[in-house]
């Protein structure tokens, strides 16, 4: 699955450089877990059938850790990436 290969990658090059990114890497995979229990989907298999849709209560949970990741994501991660950016001289461009 190509969303568990890129998160592989994310985490080999990103890992263990942060406590805040690792545990922000650690809610990554279980969202992303999440989200294929949800859609029935199993990580390492081709083939999926959907036996029933998810419960309202599973959708909500779901959308909550969603928020909360793109929260942390947005308030921790991109300052503290582009702080480190910055003090290795990097300038944002308009491209």
């Amino acid at each position: 699955m190509v969303m568990l290969k890129k998160f592989q990658q994310t985490q080999e090059e990103w890992g263990g450089s942060s406590e805040v990114i690792d545990h922000w890497l650690e809610t990554r995979q279980s969202l992303i877990v999440e989200y294929c229990k949800l859609a029935a989907l199993q990580p390492a298999s081709q083939k999926s059938t959907l036996s029933s849709l998810p419960t309202p209560l599973e959708l909500q949970n779901f959308c909550q850790h969603l928020v909360d990741y793109i929260s942390e994501g947005h308030f921790k991660i991109y300052d503290m990436v582009m702080d480190q950016w910055r003090s290795t001289g990097f300038e944002a461009t308009d491209d």
